[in-house]
């Protein structure tokens, strides 16, 4: 019988005795299937050491709204038990009253209240100070007994962090190399000059050089270079996954994706349709402001989706590449700049071509005046169109990035919006010029 079966038959003690057996990870999952009050009803059943466990791999909103119903020794002697990244992001969803009362009671009150002052991108907010830090000068037998006496209290013991008598961050040693290490042997002689990160960096930061370096742990410094914690790689991509899924909505001007209220969903989600409802006035007005060239040369209007869609599309494609390139540590550059118009410039030549031939045949077949005329508005007007789209779509968020604006904000939806009425009034523009249609 499944536990949910188990739950639906009120048999909890017989649901935890199959709940108990699941990796932490599967809890949670199951878990996440239940309504409130089962969940409830069945963590009541958990020691404090195995809840301590599954609510490290719960949302950590969910987490809070668990951990709530416990009573306060409950509440410390999990946090207790949790490594203190996993503790603070469930501490960090909960109101300040909560909050204030947990933290009373927790023996490392001040450790817990330094990282809840870090803002959630920031690398201090990931870090822990669960690791082996060594002095560079001591012997690596004394090394040794180091790293076995502080072994039982730290997240991981594969890399030690060396620093001098003034606690500076120096380098890091292999666990493996230790292991090897005969004595005399002085601890500094196995020094790699591993890279570090400061505590207010990006976590986008934190990635770059942890892919680089292929680190599993990277330390974190103050502005003076003193060692205050480290990052496990863990950590570091699960918060850097949810700023991509943040970039990601806000993107596609989406206000939140996940409230699971539909309402709420729907509320949040409204604001945004009805910037962009406003946003698209300007282009009923320019359409109605070139009314007598649409009536004069109709076949102008069957190629208006093409050079709307194409501009906005390409305008899109290089926004995309342009907040990746931000996200990196090196940024966005003015060869990026220039490789995104110059392909613009490349994919619009070969458009507008492509489509003033097509508009020319059409034209004759339709027995128009001035088929080439008519021919040479519309591949003029998509080449400029997808032209216009990469430098809007790279120079908007360089700009809202130099201004420390989020460039993400710089959504597909405004950024299209803004082309398309650019890509109108080109379109209809060249046609009153070209055409003599006023």
């Amino acid at each position: 019988m499944e536990i949910r079966e188990y739950i639906d038959n009120k048999q909890f003690k017989k649901a935890y005795n199959e709940f108990i057996k699941l990796h932490p990870h599967d809890q949670s999952e199951v878990l996440n299937e239940l309504d409130f009050i089962d969940q409830v009803r069945l963590l009541n059943y958990l020691k404090d050491s195995e809840l301590s466990e599954v609510l490290s791999y719960l949302d950590p909103e969910d987490g809070a709204k668990l951990i709530t119903e416990l009573d306060i020794s409950r509440q410390k002697n999990i946090f207790d038990q949790m490594e203190i990244d996993d503790a603070v992001d469930i501490l960090d969803e909960l109101d300040s009253e909560d909050q204030s009362a947990i933290l009373d009671v927790l023996d490392e009150k001040a450790e817990y209240q330094k990282l809840l002052n870090y803002e959630d991108d920031e690398a201090g907010a990931l870090m822990t100070f669960e690791f082996v830090e060594i002095k560079s000068q001591i012997d690596v037998k004394d090394a040794m007994k180091m790293l076995i006496a502080k072994a039982p209290d730290v997240e991981s013991i594969s890399t030690l962090f060396l620093v001098n008598e003034n606690k500076k961050y120096l380098g890091t040693v292999k666990l493996n190399e230790l292991i090897k290490a005969k004595s005399p042997l002085i601890v500094d002689t196995l020094l790699i000059q591993a890279p570090s990160v400061k505590d207010k960096d990006d976590i986008d930061l934190v990635i770059h050089q942890m892919r680089e370096y292929g680190l599993y742990e990277i330390a974190v410094c103050n502005d003076e270079d003193i060692l205050i914690g480290i990052i496990t790689l863990d950590d570091a991509i699960e918060a850097y996954e949810e700023e991509a899924i943040e970039d990601f909505a806000k993107l596609a001007a989406i206000n939140d994706t996940e409230e699971k209220s539909i309402i709420k969903t729907a509320l949040h989600r409204l604001p945004w349709l009805v910037i962009l409802l406003l946003a698209t006035i300007p282009i009923a007005l320019a359409s109605s402001m070139f009314e007598e060239v649409i009536l004069s040369v109709s076949i102008l209007s069957l190629f208006q989706p093409l050079i709307l869609d194409a501009s906005g599309d390409v305008a899109t494609q290089t926004l995309a590449v342009t907040l990746r390139k931000l996200n990196q540590s090196d940024g966005a550059t003015f060869t990026d700049g220039k490789k995104e118009i110059l392909t613009g410039v490349i994919n619009g030549l070969i458009l507008g071509l492509t489509s003033a031939i097509i508009t020319y045949f059409l034209a004759v077949i339709l027995k128009m005046d001035e088929p080439i005329m008519v021919s040479l508005v519309v591949g003029i007007a998509l080449l400029l169109s997808v032209i216009i789209g990469p430098i809007l779509g790279f120079l908007i968020p360089v700009v809202l990035n130099k201004f420390k604006i989020d460039p993400a904000v710089a959504s597909g939806p405004f950024i299209t919006t803004l082309v398309d009425i650019l890509s109108l009034i080109i379109f209809f523009g060249l046609a009153t010029l070209l055409l003599g249609v006023a």
